[in-house]
């Protein structure tokens, strides 16, 4: 499991996207043409402050703390003080 920060959201075309960031993209070029073939614009997330939580937290304790919390189907944003980013945070090595 994996905690980040949203750094930034960054828009242009796919040509534009690959060439700005494709050391920090995690895929190959092949993967990444595959997923914006046909497309004339493409937006990226830039992730700071990336760190795993070790150990992982199973969803049944996530769920123990934060009694209504369902897996995003695309994001969540964790607000100051709510409990799912205080467990996260309890697991970030010191």
């Amino acid at each position: 499991m994996v905690c980040a920060t949203v750094d930034r959201i960054v828009t242009g075309t796919p040509e534009e996207i690959w060439s700005a960031h494709r050391p920090a993209l995690g895929v190959s070029i092949e993967e990444f043409e595959s997923y914006f073939a046909q497309t004339e614009s493409a937006c990226a997330i830039l992730f700071s402050k990336v760190h795993e939580v070790t150990p992982s937290v199973p969803l049944m304790e996530i769920r123990r703390r934060a009694r209504f919390f369902q897996p995003p189907q695309f994001f969540k944003r964790l607000h100051e003080g709510s409990p799912e980013l205080k467990l996260f945070r309890s697991r970030l090595p010191s």
